[in-house]
């Protein structure tokens, strides 16, 4: 879960991660994010019935720069995408207008290790978007920092 400022608000990001772990050091895989919550198009004027959404996914890299005991250990990770913003009608439940986006997201992390197949992990970072213009919020809008939680399954 990431918690990070969307449009100038506050908005919480769901999502799944899944890879591999190569020599404890690398880590290759890929990521889906999705908005829980649409968010206010011009926050300024709430609008009842139309919102802005945004989901995104990519493949994600990371590399373990430092372990401290067998337990802790940090990692920067960087997730290099796309996916689509849309303005949203929430009575019909369709997308009045849609854009697609680049994005990358450099994170920083610190896993901890409670037992040999789970881990709980916080981090921080940035999410930069490049899309083109359309009628809702530009780039520098979709953009934000984050802070994330997560829970992970696996062998570490």
């Amino acid at each position: 879960m990431k918690l990070t400022l969307l449009n100038r608000q506050f908005a919480a990001i769901v999502g799944l991660r899944g890879g591999v772990l190569l020599g404890k050091r690398l880590s290759l895989g890929a990521a889906l994010h999705y908005l829980m919550l649409p968010v206010h198009i011009d926050p300024q004027a709430p609008d009842p019935v139309r919102a802005l959404n945004l989901n995104y996914a990519g493949a994600a890299i990371g590399v373990v720069v430092a372990r401290v005991r067998q337990r802790v250990s940090f990692e920067l990770l960087t997730l290099l995408g796309g996916g689509g913003a849309c303005l949203q009608n929430k009575t019909q439940g369709i997308c009045e207008d849609r854009n697609g986006f680049f994005v990358a997201e450099p994170e920083m992390y610190l896993h901890v290790k409670l037992s040999p197949f789970f881990r709980i992990s916080v981090g921080g970072g940035y999410r930069f978007i490049a899309a083109s213009s359309w009628s809702g919020p530009g780039s520098w809008r979709l953009a934000g920092p984050e802070a994330t939680i997560m829970l992970a399954f696996g062998r570490f």
